[in-house]
């Protein structure tokens, strides 16, 4: 027996003209039961001798589309409910396509139909980013070391993690991170100095996870803080506004930047130059001659693993007993783990969370030469 060739036609097409052929008629007849039968038409269900296969309702085949024949295509017709026409009769017509439709996508191959499914979810991820990104590309803004806010649990995290490692009380520490966001002085000048600048007039006074390394200042108290990358100077604002507050409180201290743009840090206030140096060149060299015991380091500089470990190597003998290291490259490269593991310092990791941002966030690796006892 020759079995009848097969005509491969897109669902949504077909319904298409399906309803186009219907509306051509001017009266046709119910049943739900059976062949379609047309008043014009014969008790075959055929629309004048032409069938589904006909050259007016063949569709062009594409990925996706399932093979039909007139034997797949007569059942579905019949659930179709046909009425004379009248006003709202394509609503009607709508409504049961739909369902014919529904039909027709249970033909679909599993990899396909899951493959939409999949698209689905990961684009209501995206859309929310992609908007931003699409207003942010429009502003005059930082094109690297971006600025923004934290979230609100993303703060609270990290203000937790600072008041374990520190051994100081989470009031202690919240009431820190409570002083950097509320410190109206520092961010009218930071947002002042960027208005002031054409290229980032629309950058905004965020510090992101630079809170945290105003809350390791103010937890710990260090004398020497060094800062490698010092780029706009925004970082060492914070650094500073800290050691401004730890001085008020009869702790000293002083900051070290280091950056090889002689341009770097045009963001620190004159003010704060009494406590803060910057040291122009290679970071590895400045650090090769640099000759005090630092209790803080912080490695923001070349991101490449090998630069950053050389880093580490570098500092190592210079670090004080109660040193910490926070790695602003951690979020991408091993090296500072590597380096605390092979040093025996601890390591923990704290993920960074933007508000209101297109970038996913970076974060703070944390290398200290000991935990505090429970």
């Amino acid at each position: 027996m020759v079995q009848p060739q097969m005509k491969k036609v897109p669902a949504r097409t077909t319904c298409d003209q399906l309803f186009a052929a219907c509306r051509s008629r001017p009266t046709f007849a119910t049943r739900l039961e059976g062949p379609l039968e047309f008043s014009t038409g014969d008790s075959a269900g055929n629309l004048n001798g032409r069938t589904p296969e006909s050259e007016e309702l063949r569709g062009n085949v594409g990925p996706g589309y399932s093979a039909l024949s007139s034997e797949d295509w007569l059942p579905l017709l019949r659930k179709v409910r046909v009425m004379k026409p009248r006003p709202s009769a394509r609503a009607y017509f709508r409504h049961y396509l739909r369902a014919v439709s529904r039909s027709l996508l249970r033909l679909e191959p599993t990899n396909l139909r899951w493959r939409r499914v999949r698209r689905s979810i990961t684009k209501s991820y995206l859309d929310q980013a992609n908007r931003r990104a699409n207003q942010w590309v429009k502003e005059k803004t930082e094109l690297d070391n971006f600025y923004y806010n934290l979230e609100e649990n993303n703060r609270a995290d990290l203000s937790e993690l600072v008041a374990a490692v520190t051994s100081e009380s989470s009031k202690t520490i919240a009431n820190y991170s409570s002083e950097i966001r509320n410190d109206a002085a520092l961010r009218a000048q930071i947002a002042g100095s960027f208005a002031n600048n054409p290229s980032r007039a629309d950058s905004i006074a965020g510090y992101g996870r630079r809170e945290g390394w105003y809350l390791f200042v103010r937890a710990r108290k260090p004398r020497v803080v060094v800062e490698t990358g010092v780029h706009d100077g925004v970082g060492a604002c914070v650094i500073l506004a800290a050691l401004e507050r730890n001085e008020e409180e009869g702790f000293g201290g002083r900051y070290f930047g280091t950056d090889i743009n002689p341009r770097a840090g045009w963001l620190i206030p004159e003010r704060h130059k009494k406590i803060a140096t910057i040291l122009y060149g290679d970071s590895i060299e400045s650090l090769q001659d640099f000759d005090e015991k630092i209790d803080l380091f912080i490695n923001d500089s070349d991101h490449s693993s090998e630069y950053e470990s050389r880093e580490y190597e570098v500092v190592q003998p210079k670090l004080g007993p109660d040193s910490v290291i926070l790695g602003d490259n951690s979020h991408t490269s091993n090296s500072l783990r590597v380096f605390s593991q092979e040093s025996g310092r601890a390591f923990i990791f704290w993920r960074e969370k933007p508000e209101d941002h297109w970038y996913p966030g970076a974060g703070i690796g944390v290398s200290l030469s000991s935990l505090p006892a429970k």
